[in-house]
């Protein structure tokens, strides 16, 4: 997964995909507070899947209006 697949956050900053085994999430670079509500547990044979699944999620929130 690139970071163009994922929409800048509302504060302006760029998004970035984040690791700590077996998680994967999505945060503001800026520390701005906003990341996935949601941690996507994986297993190494479908890490691309729970990307997915997490920008997928990040792209809803950061799209809603306010």
């Amino acid at each position: 997964m690139t970071y163009d697949t994922l929409l800048p956050c509302r504060c302006g900053a760029d998004a970035r995909i984040r690791y700590r085994d077996p998680y994967v999430w999505i945060e503001c670079k800026k520390k701005c507070g906003m990341k996935t509500g949601y941690i996507f547990e994986f297993v190494s044979a479908e890490r691309w899947k729970s990307e997915q699944q997490a920008a997928e999620e990040w792209n809803r929130m950061v799209s809603k209006n306010g």
